[in-house]
């Protein structure tokens, strides 16, 4: 269990911002999570690396971005799918690893070692670290469009399937048929089913195959060439994080440059795609 002073919890200004109570707990119990899948990645030799805004803020900030809520690693393939098969059997009774390949409810593509509401450092909200997956984008310009649409068609159907009308669905999962000769079976599971094939397809591609490396939603959802050079992630950096050290890829600017712009050491409040703070909701709920 990772040791955390009394004093992290005081509220706080960084650069300005205001750092709540509830928010230094919250970041608590993530960095506590953060030392399992640590400890987990230890035992197996599974490479894991720092990703998007905690990548950022360990370069950064030496810790979170004062307006970040949330932790992201990120895993190459391989090392993903050991950590996902080795992962329930290590994490305390209290956690669980939400995942499409242990939840039909999963409703994202990447996964999330979560803390289960356990109360820790007074934290009465579910609070954990999400965790993506690294693949390769293929190097022939024409495969590399080909793989674009047919990850896109797929990853944009399995997020939305529940909220189209059921014609627009039928018709997109009949392009899915037609580009990929995969007929998605509506049985009850037809988001997850959409999100097995999205994994599939992102992983069709091999080191010799590719021209970089990245999280695939990235190239389709965002209007930036984000993935870099392989060798970016052929090795990590330990470096300062709050009060522990988490690993960073060694091509890590390469790597910001791509996600952030050139400039990326100077701050922007920017908050992240979702709602701030990320347990708003769920205090919503609970009447708090």
């Amino acid at each position: 269990m990772l040791e955390i002073s009394n004093d992290f919890f005081e509220e706080e200004e960084r650069l300005g911002f205001h750092i709540e109570a509830m928010m230094k707990k919250a970041w608590a119990v993530q960095l506590n999570v953060l030392s399992e899948i640590d400890r987990i990645c230890n035992k197996y030799g599974i490479t894991y690396f720092a990703a998007g805004g905690t990548m950022l803020g360990t370069i950064r900030h030496k810790g979170y971005i004062p307006w970040d809520d949330d932790i992201d690693i990120t895993m190459k393939r391989g090392d993903y799918e050991r950590f996902l098969k080795v992962a329930p059997d290590e994490i305390p009774p209290n956690y669980y690893l939400h995942c499409n390949e242990y939840f039909d409810s999963h409703a994202s593509f990447h996964a999330a070692l979560m803390n289960g509401r356990d109360d820790k450092y007074d934290f009465p909200y579910v609070a954990g670290v999400d965790i993506f997956v690294l693949d390769y984008v293929p190097a022939d310009e024409e495969e590399e469009f080909l793989f674009r649409t047919l990850f896109g068609l797929v990853y944009e159907t399995a997020r939305t399937c529940r909220e189209i009308s059921s014609g627009e669905l039928q018709d997109k999962l009949s392009q899915i048929k037609e580009l990929t000769g995969v007929e998605v079976v509506d049985d009850g599971r037809l988001q997850h089913n959409l999100w097995v094939l999205a994994h599939q397809i992102a992983k069709m591609y091999s080191r010799e195959e590719s021209k970089g490396i990245t999280h695939i939603p990235n190239i389709v959802c965002r209007d930036i060439e984000c993935y870099v050079p392989i060798e970016c992630y052929d090795d990590t950096i330990r470096m300062p994080f709050e009060m522990t050290t988490v690993p960073v890829a060694v091509g890590y600017d390469k790597a910001l440059k791509a996600l952030y712009g050139e400039d990326y050491m100077t701050p922007q409040n920017v908050r992240a795609r979702h709602d701030y703070p990320f347990y708003a909701s769920q205090q919503k709920m609970s009447g708090d």
